[in-house]
């Protein structure tokens, strides 16, 4: 007899390696892809982030000097300034001081504006200096140098490049804005005004940008200077390097015309993002080392890696379970032939469910076997009826007439018993059982309106004398087509929060008017009202309704929300649902939607 038994490299074993294959290919495909996309990706954000934020600084920059400009600006408007400047003799010592003492207000008023000012002078036409910080000479030399620029200037100001001045006789690294003034009444120049900066406070704008946005390294360069500089990135910049930095940042910056480039610095490599300040010239440059944009990178393809290692992993084991579904019929299949090669006609066990080619395999042999049974016997198998009777089991189901029945059936007793409420209020509840079980989502404002009726008819019975309803719509509307349960929600819950909290009789109006092409519905009630901060946060939640909102199980529960929300759905965002209430005095919902005949309306007259 013959043993065959599939070897190791079996079929299943094919099937796998070549699963494996085939989804190792596009998986490797992906992981190049991505590693490719994920540098320049990464590049491409770190590049998109140092422009911005070159932006922003070159913007507070801006913004600084406008802030001082328009100081400076301010002085040409004070008429007490304007005569002092404009004496053309030489003051007296006690006409000088005075002269000085209104001045000292002007640039109290220029230090208050912008604490960052350090020092105020003013020039007048006779060339008396009226100053904060003493007249030393180094000092008015450097006054007059910007005096003379600002003098050549179109614009009439001057903003000098960061200097190493003298501020009562100490050296500091300033920035200066002057500014010629004009007589308002004649255009006459009349005299200068320098506003002095310390940088160092300038400085802390771009500190406390970098703390803020975590920026990368940042140099401002003036000229052939650098004037600012992060400090970061792990290297510093010292005064025998700064000249050949600067050098090589501008010649690499003449060969890109998007002042995007990579840079060698000293063992490092950085990408550079540059700009230039219109206002004061400075260059403002950025760079990150492309070593933290490498580890970037890195881990980014770590992460890919891992994830397509799972998934891979995964994918092997589900096509070894695929490969396992595939072969393990076969082998059943194989266990059965070697049975009838001994003589033993069995079929393959277990139910097939298969509708492949294997299959449809399993199901012939089967077939087969039973064939070969049946000759083998020489005897048939009696033909019994080809269908059995299945005897169908019937579901009871409560019939809705049986209900109504039932009502009707309570109202006929009561009748006779002499309980003339009993029928009515059986009557009602059975008009509203009626209109509740309608298979339809609109009904005419008549329809909805009958339903408001039923329903208070009801509470007014629960409650005597406590509610009372005026239904103020006019026959005009009744053919108008509405949702379903539109109204009726919001008559309850004024009932509910309103009229039985409140003292005495309640009055619920319902009403109904023409608004454009509009309908607009009513319900006002004069209960206990809702509190303002109450009506304003449910406002704003029914402007913020959005599709999550899930509608609550029975009529009673629908509520203000699910009205507000099917009304949008259904009708479009521009329809809803408003409320108006005053404490103690009352409630007002408007409801908002298009007006629309009703079908049977339509038909009825055409008819």
């Amino acid at each position: 007899m013959r043993n065959e038994k599939a070897g190791w490299f079996g079929f299943q074993a094919k099937m796998l390696l070549t699963y494996i294959f085939v989804i190792s290919v596009p998986f490797t495909i992906a992981f190049v892809i991505f590693t490719t996309s994920a540098v320049r990706e990464t590049r491409l954000n770190h590049t998109d982030y140092m422009i911005q934020l070159n932006r922003q600084i070159n913007n507070n920059i801006d913004m600084f000097l406008t802030d001082v400009d328009r100081i400076s600006f301010l002085h040409i408007i004070d008429s007490d300034l304007q005569n002092i400047l404009s004496k053309n003799y030489k003051q007296s010592n006690v006409e000088f001081v005075e002269d000085q003492r209104k001045v000292n207000n002007s640039i109290a008023l220029s230090a208050k504006l912008n604490p960052l000012i350090l020092a105020v002078t003013f020039v007048g036409r006779n060339g008396a200096v009226y100053s904060n910080t003493g007249t030393d000479e180094k000092y008015l030399n450097q006054i007059r140098q910007f005096m003379a620029a600002a003098r050549e200037a179109e614009e009439k100001k001057y903003i000098s490049p960061v200097y190493d001045g003298f501020i009562s006789f100490n050296r500091i690294t300033l920035l200066s804005l002057t500014r010629v003034l004009f007589d308002s009444r004649d255009m006459r120049e009349i005299g200068f005004v320098t506003i002095v900066i310390d940088f160092k406070r300038i400085r802390s704008i771009f500190e406390q940008e970098i703390q803020k946005t975590q920026a990368n390294n940042l140099l401002i360069i003036q000229g052939e200077r650098i004037i600012y500089n992060s400090l970061k990135g792990g290297f510093r910049i010292g005064a025998d390097e700064e000249k050949a930095l600067i050098r090589n940042i501008n010649e690499k910056w003449g060969e890109e015309e998007n002042g995007v480039f990579d840079l060698q610095i000293g063992n490092d490599k950085f990408l550079i993002v540059t700009s230039k300040n219109e206002t004061t010239g400075w260059d403002v440059i950025q760079f990150v080392s492309l070593e933290v944009i490498n580890k970037s990178v890195i881990n980014s393809v770590r992460y890919y890696s891992t994830t397509m290692l799972l998934l891979t992993l995964f994918a092997i084991f589900v096509g070894y379970i695929l490969s396992w579904r595939m072969v393990h019929p076969i082998n059943k299949l194989h266990a059965a032939m070697r049975q009838v090669e001994k003589g033993n006609l069995v079929v393959v066990e277990g139910k097939n469910n298969r509708k492949d080619e294997i299959g449809i395999l399993i199901n012939s042999f089967n077939h087969m076997i039973e064939r070969l049974r049946e000759s083998i016997n020489k005897e048939y198998i009696a033909k019994v009826n080809q269908k059995r009777i299945e005897l169908k089991m019937l579901q009871a189901q409560i019939n809705p007439h049986f209900l109504y029945n039932t009502l009707s059936l309570i109202s006929s007793i009561s009748q006779i018993k002499g309980v003339p409420e009993i029928s009515r209020i059986s009557n009602n509840l059975s008009e509203m059982f009626r209109y509740n079980i309608k298979q339809k989502d609109v009904v005419t404002i008549k329809e909805e309106l009958e339903q408001i009726n039923n329903y208070i008819s009801i509470q007014q019975m629960r409650f005597p004398g406590k509610i009372l309803a005026e239904i103020e719509v006019d026959e005009s509307f009744y053919s108008y087509s509405i949702l379903k349960f539109l109204l009726q929600p919001l008559v309850e819950n004024a009932i509910y929060h309103g009229i039985e909290k409140k003292d005495g009789q309640g009055i619920i109006k319902v009403s109904a008017q023409r608004q454009g092409n509009n309908l607009l519905l009513s319900v006002i009630d004069n209960g206990k009202g809702i509190p303002e901060e109450q009506v304003a946060k449910l406002s704003k939640e029914l402007e913020e309704q959005n599709e999550q909102f899930v509608i609550g199980e029975g009529q009673a529960n629908l509520g203000i929300k699910n009205v507000h929300y099917r009304i949008r759905a259904y009708y479009g965002e521009q329809y809803g649902l408003k409320i108006y209430s005053t404490v103690d005095k009352g409630t007002c919902v408007q409801i908002t939607i298009p007006q629309i005949i009703s079908e049977n309306s339509r038909k009825g007259k055409d008819l």
